[in-house]
């Protein structure tokens, strides 16, 4: 499911946890906060989840902050590579990469 440059904001999050059976989730220019980004990631572990460097690092640290303010064990987002290798491969595929 894409819902890039949506206007997906934390409050709609509920909605998205009720969708157990989402595979992939590309959240590419949303409003949605670091926090409410890692909070989805938590609930939803089985979902692979895309969104831009700044958001992923943004959450990896609020789920940091929240795992030694609490003792609940944060899941950990994805690396920077895990997100970019599988959309690489897919431009690949469709033979779609920009020249930069």
């Amino acid at each position: 499911m894409s819902l890039t440059e949506t206007a997906i904001d934390d409050a709609a999050l509920n909605r998205l946890t009720a969708l157990a059976g989402l595979k992939h989730v590309e959240l590419y220019r949303t409003k949605i906060s670091p926090a409410g980004f890692s909070q989805l990631r938590q609930t939803l572990p089985k979902t692979s989840f895309y969104g831009s460097p700044e958001l992923i690092a943004a959450a990896k640290k609020s789920a940091t902050e929240r795992s030694t303010n609490t003792s609940e064990s944060a899941v950990p987002p994805q690396t920077t590579t895990e997100i970019a290798v599988p959309i690489v491969q897919r431009l690949k595929e469709a033979d779609e990469i920009p020249d930069f």
